[in-house]
């Protein structure tokens, strides 16, 4: 059973269970949306707003919430014993808020530090990825329909907020600390989990300090629920200023 093994081994059974939920959501996916193509897969638009939500909306339903579920099935854990929840205060609120406001400047800067990147490998495989996903992004963003706003903002800000910091933030650095690892260690290295798995190298420390923030707004509060509302916030600003910056 996964709960007589050592953290580490957990951790690895963990990935493990993602990587397999991933291949079975991407599959699912597939199924869900093959009667309603009506043209040659060849020829098929995926980079349609419409299909890029409905492949996010399985991604992290699959690859995070399922594979979490399971992972606490099989190690037979309630919630509460791998992640701290409790109620909403004001002032760790007001606090996670400013840390908002200050971080979002400052993502801007580290984001000019890393645009250099661009110019070293211009041709890499992960720098075209890269440019590919910043495409099918920006048709959900630079659009002038506000339900493709609603939809946006609940896939691409509040699913990802809700089910990353459950993994990243919750389950990772609970596991990481119960392997020995100190606070700031473990902050450290759900940071860069979190980035590597984003495949952004263009963003790689615009990101990373968002995972290190979100970190330490965890550890601190001992709650998940104001990551959560930071990584929406920040999630959620970039949509919101994209789309009125479109259309105003």
């Amino acid at each position: 059973m996964l709960k007589d093994l050592s953290a580490p081994i957990q951790l690895v059974a963990f990935i493990i269970i993602v990587f397999i939920m991933s291949g079975v959501g991407e599959i699912i996916f597939g199924l869900a949306i093959t009667p309603f193509i009506t043209e040659p897969v060849d020829q098929f638009d995926w980079t349609d707003p419409r299909m890029t939500l409905t492949r996010a909306l399985f991604f992290q339903i699959f690859s995070f919430l399922i594979s979490l579920m399971l992972y606490m099935r099989y190690v037979k854990a309630n919630f509460n014993d791998i992640i701290d929840v409790g109620a909403l205060r004001i002032k760790p609120f007001l606090i996670t808020l400013g840390v908002f406001i200050a971080g979002y400047f400052l993502m801007d800067i580290l984001q000019l530090l890393n645009e250099p990147l661009r110019n070293l490998i211009p041709e890499h495989p992960a720098i075209l990825y890269e440019d590919e996903v910043n495409a099918m992004q920006e048709k959900l963003v630079y659009h002038s329909a506000p339900v493709q706003l609603v939809f946006t903002l609940f896939i691409m800000a509040l699913l990802p907020a809700i089910c990353e910091e459950l993994v990243f933030r919750g389950f990772l650095i609970h596991n990481l600390m119960k392997s020995g690892g100190n606070v700031n260690a473990s902050i450290l290295i759900s940071a860069l989990i979190f980035t590597i798995t984003h495949f952004q190298p263009l963003k790689f420390l615009p990101i990373l300090f968002m995972g290190i923030c979100l970190g330490y707004v965890y550890t601190y509060f001992k709650n998940i629920k104001y990551p959560i509302i930071l990584h929406f916030l920040i999630n959620a600003s970039q949509i919101i200023i994209a789309y009125y910056s479109f259309n105003f």
